[in-house]
């Protein structure tokens, strides 16, 4: 049953594609995905809206930022959150609610650029 949402949801990316979708649909795509700790497909959202150049927003990032944090790669949501940062795009609200899951999950946001566990 996993193996087909996985078959299904791929067909959406690729849907999305074809139709030269905008960046809300894509952005809505991963938010939902994040939602159900897909964060494969969502990085696959994440390659699918680049190589259309599409231009990722704050949603864009705080979903995929979510979508890390639920899976617990918090790296990978810093790294999200430097791109996001180093585009020139400021985070919103949702993405310091992310930071603070991250503190609940057990990490240490380190303002610097870090993220340490803590024992």
């Amino acid at each position: 049953k996993k193996q087909k949402s996985v078959i299904y949801n791929e067909r959406r990316i690729e849907q999305l594609i074809k139709r030269n979708a905008d960046i809300v649909d894509f952005n809505t795509l991963i938010s939902e995905f994040a939602s159900h700790k897909q964060l494969g497909l969502a990085l696959k959202a994440w390659e699918a809206l680049k190589k259309l150049k599409l231009e990722p927003t704050v949603y864009t990032f705080s979903s995929l930022m979510n979508a890390c944090v639920r899976c617990g790669e918090v790296q990978k949501a810093q790294d999200f959150h430097d791109q996001m940062i180093s585009m020139g795009i400021l985070p919103n609200e949702v993405c310091f609610f992310f930071k603070m899951k991250f503190l609940l999950k057990g990490y240490f946001y380190n303002f610097n650029k870090r993220i340490m566990y803590c024992e």
